[in-house]
């Protein structure tokens, strides 16, 4: 297993939530993904965090979660920041 954490800022969290069912349609065809969450606040401040089969999973579908991050850029403040971690496990 290995996860990769990323934060981000919307600047218009409305228009980021509008486009959510086409996101996890893009983020369920990436190969690898076991699984894939985001929470944010009221005022755009967010986190995902997605956990791949493998290392090598999340670097084979980091093209496309950067496909999907750049399709929302333009309501996020910046781009978002990611820390990966090649241990983990899951709890429930």
């Amino acid at each position: 297993m290995y996860t990769r954490v990323t934060t981000f800022e919307a600047t218009d969290i409305a228009a980021v939530e509008a486009q959510l069912d086409g996101i996890s349609e893009k983020i369920a065809a990436i190969p690898g993904v076991i699984r894939m969450q985001a929470a944010w606040t009221g005022e755009g401040k967010g986190i995902v965090m997605a956990i791949y089969e493998s290392q090598e999973a999340a670097t084979a579908g980091q093209a496309h979660a950067l496909g999907i991050w750049n399709a929302i850029i333009t309501h996020l403040a910046g781009m978002p920041e990611s820390v990966e971690y090649e241990r983990g496990r899951m709890m429930v």
